[in-house]
């Protein structure tokens, strides 16, 4: 989500003890043992950056983040694809496909304040502004991740508990720490995606799961 300060000193929580071995396991399990219907996030219809759809917010969109545990009101649902379509896709036509949250240039032209990332996450976030009815800040993460789903990380209450207990700026402390030592968490995450068989998932997401795994998620009904 928007950083609201200026510096950066990492994430409050250590993100190198969910890459450990039982990281593997975890994203393993998780893509694999047909238990967590989240698996599917992004997959779903071919994925939200697929070029016929990647610059619009489609049904199929909304469909995967209800994978997620999320509900998303059937008037937010019209709003997302109908009245406030064209002003979302102003925003998300601006956002390169490729571009990575680990880029030299991803905060100055994408993810900073006033950028186009952070412009369309204030749009979707229904708070005290004019943001879209029935879209938090936990629902607007997960339907960016799935239109840029290597520039913002899937970002829910758990993940914020274990990683950012105490601010909401997210993007930024996890951009720095992925950043750190010539990419080696990057390179690390890299590494579990390939061990443990997911070679297609997007690398936030296999940060995602493997903190939401160890942290909340190993029964057999979870998302």
């Amino acid at each position: 989500m928007p950083c609201t300060v200026n510096s950066m000193s990492g994430l409050e929580g250590d993100i190198w003890r969910f890459m450990d071995d039982d990281g593997v396991r975890d994203v393993r399990d998780y893509f694999h043992s047909g238990r967590y219907s989240g698996a599917h996030f992004n997959e779903l219809r071919g994925g939200g950056d697929r070029e016929e759809t990647k610059n619009y917010f489609e049904a199929d969109d909304l469909l995967a983040v209800s994978m997620l545990s999320v509900v998303i009101p059937r008037d937010t649902c019209w709003e997302i694809l109908e009245s406030r379509r064209e002003a979302l896709h102003d925003l998300l036509k601006l956002i390169p496909v490729a571009v990575t949250l680990w880029d030299d240039e991803s905060l100055r032209l994408w993810i900073g304040r006033d950028k186009p990332g952070w412009k369309l996450w204030a749009d979707l976030v229904h708070d005290k502004t004019e943001g879209i009815t029935g879209v938090g800040w936990v629902t607007a993460n997960k339907l960016l991740a799935r239109k840029r789903p290597e520039l913002f990380p899937v970002y829910d209450q758990v993940v914020k508990a274990a990683l950012q207990p105490h601010s909401r700026n997210f993007w930024e402390p996890l951009r720095e720490d992925l950043r750190k030592e010539q990419n080696k968490a990057v390179k690390r995450l890299q590494a579990i995606r390939q061990e443990a068989g997911v070679p297609e998932v997007p690398l936030l997401r296999v940060l995602d799961v493997a903190v939401w795994m160890r942290e909340w998620g190993r029964g057999p009904e979870q998302p």
